[in-house]
């Protein structure tokens, strides 16, 4: 089969889903494929790639969770959850590392 019938075949919805489901690859596909000077002028602040396809997948993610409002509330919103997330799992290691020391005192 030759790529010209392929792509006809479904290359459009392949390349969305890659997009929707996998960003990184995604973005590697669209670096293999585009000159360099306008990878280079694609990616704002100047991130590479990867750092590009990072952000992008982190829209996406708060896009399909249905989050609405203004970005810096969003944001507000995942850095309160992740903070409150790291709180609780440096309590859990703290709690299990006393365990453990008491553990070893009283043997």
């Amino acid at each position: 089969m030759s790529f010209a019938v392929d792509w006809a075949a479904g290359g459009r919805e392949a390349i969305a889903r890659v997009r929707m489901t996998d960003p990184s690859m995604y973005m590697r596909v669209v670096a293999s494929i585009l000159p360099k000077d306008v990878l280079q002028q694609a990616t704002p602040g100047g991130l590479d790639a990867e750092a590009w396809s990072t952000l992008r997948r982190l829209l996406d993610l708060i896009q399909a969770a249905g989050a609405n409002g203004e970005p810096g509330e969003l944001f507000e919103m995942i850095e309160l959850d992740l903070r409150a997330r790291l709180e609780r799992l440096l309590a859990d290691l703290a709690r299990v590392w006393e365990e453990h020391g008491d553990a070893q005192a009283t043997a």
